[in-house]
């Protein structure tokens, strides 16, 4: 699972610049008081990462020790354990710089001259993993991504250097591990964690559990399938079964269920 990055557009003689006339940027949370106003249990949320990573690596070992699915027959699998690196230059973000003609602070979307971005991830995805019939896809990702130089700013020249590239987090994880009872019923759990990230090019947003955040979270979903016939598939879920308030942008859906009959011709 790669973390998403900022693209960039091909890099031509002189800088990319948007137009002067552009939408003036509006402060994402203006007058913001100091008391947090959303809720969350972000201090929860390194052990719930701990054990995701836990059941990741847990995965890879099984995987990996032939004498642990000798009885449940040929084991199908591949593991994979990558580092990757990305240089973005003259990326666009909407920021404020001195105008010298207007003799004044301008916001419009313009350059970041660069954002480097490295980190590894490992990922596995198996059948017939430690027992016959069950199937697991895991990934864990950990990135760094910094803007290191910039001449734009949000309330002060220099404010965005040294800073994380918005809307990319420390770390991400997800797992799926599917049980085939038989051919016609299955029960599979996911999880997924997302850590801490920013909206603001400054990282000014440090509390994602509100409006116009992005909060960490931890979410397990649980899905059951019978084909009672051929034709026939009769499908039930739950997602967020932990219940985890969390934002981006906005609150994310709580726990929910679903139900689904599926007729096929």
């Amino acid at each position: 699972m790669r973390a998403p990055v900022q693209k960039s557009r091909p890099r031509r003689t002189g800088k990319q610049t948007a137009s002067g006339t552009g939408a003036e940027r509006t402060p994402a949370t203006p007058g913001a008081p100091d008391t947090p106003v959303g809720k969350g249990r972000p201090t929860h949320v390194r052990t719930r990462l701990i054990l995701a990573v836990a059941v990741v690596a847990a995965a890879v070992a099984g995987a990996g020790a032939p004498s642990l699915v000798t009885a449940s027959g040929e084991l199908n699998d591949s593991q994979d354990l990558v580092t990757f690196a990305e240089q973005t230059q003259d990326a666009l973000y909407s920021q404020t710089i001195f105008d010298d003609a207007a003799n004044r602070n301008v916001s419009r979307v313009q350059n970041i001259e660069l954002i480097r971005t490295r980190g590894i991830e490992a990922a596995l995805s198996g059948s017939d993993v430690g027992m016959r019939g069950l199937d697991l896809n895991a990934s864990v990702t950990y990135t760094r991504s910094f803007i290191e130089k910039n001449d734009g700013f949000v309330t002060t020249p220099g404010d965005t250097i040294g800073k994380w590239q918005p809307n990319i987090p420390r770390w991400r994880a997800t797992a799926t591990a599917t049980w085939r009872f038989d051919p016609d019923l299955s029960a599979s759990v996911g999880l997924r964690y997302s850590g801490k990230q920013y909206r603001t090019l400054d990282n000014s947003d440090v509390n994602g559990f509100t409006y116009m955040g992005v909060s960490p979270y931890f979410t397990t979903d649980l899905r059951l399938r019978w084909r009672p016939a051929r034709q026939w598939t009769v499908a039930l879920g739950i997602d967020n079964l932990n219940n985890y308030r969390y934002w981006n942008f906005h609150p994310y859906p709580q726990r929910s269920y679903s139900a689904e009959l599926k007729w096929d011709l």
